[in-house]
């Protein structure tokens, strides 16, 4: 089995590690896991960089104040990532 460990730097918020192994199967249907990021172009371009493929694209909810995209990594698993934006509505 291999791990990846990422791990919060200002000690707040999850902390958690990828794990690759025979069991562990890559899929695109089931749950799916959000990632907040700063910038989600920034992310998605880092994305395309790596070989990963853009399954849903940055929409933005001005409503609620928030932007979300996915993606497929490489090795096949879809994950979702989260952008808080600014607006009238979230604070």
């Amino acid at each position: 089995m291999k791990c990846c460990f990422f791990l919060s730097k200002k000690h707040t918020g999850i902390s958690g590690a990828l794990a690759k192994g025979d069991v562990y199967k890559p899929a695109k249907d089931g749950i799916i896991i959000y990632f907040k990021t700063e910038n989600i172009n920034s992310t998605l371009k880092k994305v395309f960089e790596n070989k990963g493929k853009i399954l849903y694209p940055k929409t933005v909810n001005e409503k609620y104040g928030f932007a979300v995209a996915e993606f497929e990594d490489t090795e096949g698993n879809r994950i979702a990532l989260h952008e808080k934006i600014k607006n009238e509505n979230s604070k």
